[in-house]
C-alpha cells in the first residue's frame, strides 16, 4: 500500500486538500453561525445593502462603492442615540454605544445642525440629565 502511494502521490494531494476544504468549511460555519449570534445588526445591515444594491444600475452600484470605501455613506442602524458633554463653552455629541465622536457646537441646535450634515439622512436622539452641565448651553 505504501509503494502504491508513493507512486501515486496525487491520491495523498488530494486526501490531504480534501481535508483541508473540510476542516476550512467547518471554520467557516462556526463563524458564520458566531456572527448571526452575537451581531445580528451586521447581518441585517448586509441584508438592507444587498436589497439596495439590486435595485441600482451598474454606474449607481460604483458610486455606491466608492462612498463605502471613502467612508463617506454610513449604514448603521437607522436611529444613534446620543450624549452631549460640555466642555468649556462648547458641546460635544457622542454616540452612546461606540462613544464615537459625531459632532460639536457652541448650543444643541448648532450640535444637531452639524451632526446633519457629517450624516445625511440618519436620526439621532438622546436626552440631556437635567445635572448636566450641557443643560445650560442647550
Amino acid at each position: 500500500m505504501i509503494e502504491w502511494l508513493a507512486d501515486n502521490q496525487w491520491v495523498v494531494y488530494v486526501a490531504v486538500f480534501y481535508l483541508a476544504f473540510k476542516i476550512g468549511w467547518a471554520f467557516h460555519e462556526a463563524w458564520v453561525l458566531y456572527i448571526i449570534q452575537e451581531h445580528p445588526d451586521r447581518i441585517e445591515k448586509a441584508v438592507k445593502l444587498s436589497r439596495k444594491v439590486k435595485e441600482l444600475s451598474e454606474l449607481e452600484t460604483d458610486q455606491l462603492i466608492e462612498e463605502i470605501k471613502s467612508g463617506k455613506t454610513d449604514y448603521s442602524s437607522s436611529a444613534v442615540e446620543m450624549t452631549i458633554e460640555r466642555v468649556g463653552n462648547m458641546l460635544y455629541a457622542y454616540a452612546k454605544e461606540s462613544g464615537q465622536f459625531l459632532a460639536q457646537g457652541p448650543d444643541l441646535a448648532a450640535v444637531l445642525k452639524n451632526v446633519e450634515l457629517r450624516y445625511p439622512g440618519k436620526k439621532f436622539f438622546g436626552e440631556i440629565a437635567k445635572d448636566n452641565p450641557a443643560k445650560e448651553l442647550a
